[in-house]
């Protein structure tokens, strides 16, 4: 055979219309739930005789691909555990119930560490270069005494997420700091990289691979619902 499952699918898609509004890979990615659906894959690569894991990895690989730096994730975030990337991410928005300079002046840091700059007409605003320091008695340690302990749990777990898996030495060096401070000022344990590593590392999904959705996972758990009446 003298063409690559690549390009049957790449020319399939392609000629593939999106809805009005819709972009082209939203549109793509659309289809991959029918497309895969109890393992039935009605594309060109199906009829060509191509298996349906051979069309999955295809068409992951090509829509990662065409995905490329659309995210709102830096290139490192999405390279760490999914359980690491929603611990940061849960962690980047400030306190809601007093206000609180200088631990929004940490939120903001870690925006700018972990999300690509979207609007230039508040990046200054929304993001910031420098987190204030954690120390005993100080005002943003003050300031952390009011926080839910919810919030509080968030913030200093985002910050360990920085400290361990932040590839920029220096940005892990003040994540870690603050992180330890934290800890120490709620008279908890510092983890350590393996003990890190182990809670929020991957977690093996019934059958194997990564869901998706929310429906993929409850039918991975469940297994399939029977829509048959």
């Amino acid at each position: 055979m003298n063409i690559s499952a690549r390009e049957v699918l790449e020319e399939f898609l392609k000629r593939r219309v999106p809805h009005s509004g819709q972009s082209i890979q939203g549109h793509w990615i659309d289809l991959r739930g029918p497309m895969f659906r109890n393992n039935v894959v009605d594309t060109p690569l199906h009829k060509k005789g191509f298996d349906a894991d051979c069309i999955r990895c295809v068409f992951d690989k090509l829509i990662g691909e065409i995905m490329k730096n659309t995210s709102v994730l830096q290139d490192w975030v999405v390279t760490i555990p999914i359980r690491m990337q929603s611990t940061l991410i849960l962690g980047l928005r400030g306190p809601d119930t007093h206000v609180a300079p200088g631990i929004k002046t940490i939120t903001r840091w870690l925006r700018g560490l972990a999300f690509k700059p979207g609007n230039p007409d508040n990046v200054k605003e929304f993001m910031h270069s420098m987190p204030e320091a954690i120390v005993k008695k100080g005002p943003t340690a003050k300031e952390l005494e009011f926080c839910t302990q919810h919030y509080y749990s968030h913030l200093m777990h985002a910050l360990e997420v920085v400290a361990y898996k932040h590839p920029n030495e220096a940005a892990s060096r003040m994540a870690l700091d603050r992180y330890i401070a934290m800890c120490v000022a709620f008279h908890l344990p510092v983890e350590t990289t393996m003990e890190f590593e182990d809670r929020l590392g991957t977690k093996k999904w019934p059958g194997g691979g990564q869901p998706d959705t929310f429906d993929e996972a409850v039918d991975m758990i469940d297994g399939p619902k029977d829509t048959t009446y």
